[in-house]
């Protein structure tokens, strides 16, 4: 029952989030005096959908990973391997991340397509017991489907990011008085995507 309960709560996650996303386009495209409703639905949609295809490969470039072999970090695989039979689950890819920081995640699309990373810092911190409570961590994100809601609900950020960047270096905003009426405001997304 209480699994039963999480996946409703994570769905209704998800439903809220593109509620926010599909609300975040339409203001846009309110101030901007462009578009329909439905248009931006169907475009949140299109976005959530390309992120969720591109997103591990995103996260790859963005913390610098490197796929590792057996032969390459053999204490790396060997605690995955351990803890995936023990968790009855497919071994994930096993990669180190290059960013300077101790950390440890996991990411994919689907639990087939999932990966677990460290960071090299982590690497050399933690004792053998000390990593496999880690690893064992984001193993759990795997076995739980986090790992597919997290990849599909980071659009949100890139959007934002987006609308932001767009807005400061298009100089519409500011210049047009885009934030006070949405008459013959073009606005910077729509400039920049157009590009």
């Amino acid at each position: 029952m209480r699994i039963i309960w999480l996946r409703v709560r994570v769905a209704l996650y998800i439903i809220f989030m593109f509620a926010v996303l599909f609300a975040l386009l339409s203001a846009i495209g309110y101030l901007a005096g462009a578009g329909t409703p439905i248009f931006y639905a169907m475009f949140a949609f299109i976005l959530v959908g390309f992120q969720f295809m591109i997103g591990p490969k995103m996260v790859e470039r963005f913390m610098g990973v490197k796929y590792v072999s057996p032969s390459e970090n053999p204490r790396l695989h060997s605690i995955v391997d351990e803890l995936s039979y023990k968790s009855r689950m497919k071994k994930p890819k096993v990669g180190i991340s290059s960013i300077p920081i101790p950390n440890a995640f996991a990411f994919g699309k689907t639990k087939r397509d999932a990966r677990v990373c460290v960071t090299k810092d982590l690497l050399n911190r933690l004792n053998d017991d000390e990593f496999r409570a880690v690893l064992g961590h984001e193993l759990s994100h795997i076995q739980h489907r986090d790992v597919v809601v997290i990849t599909a609900l980071s659009v949100i950020p890139m959007i934002c990011y987006f609308v932001f960047y767009s807005f400061l270096f298009s100089g519409t905003g500011a210049k047009k008085g885009c934030f006070s009426s949405h008459d013959n405001c073009t606005g910077g997304l729509f400039r920049v995507s157009s590009n």
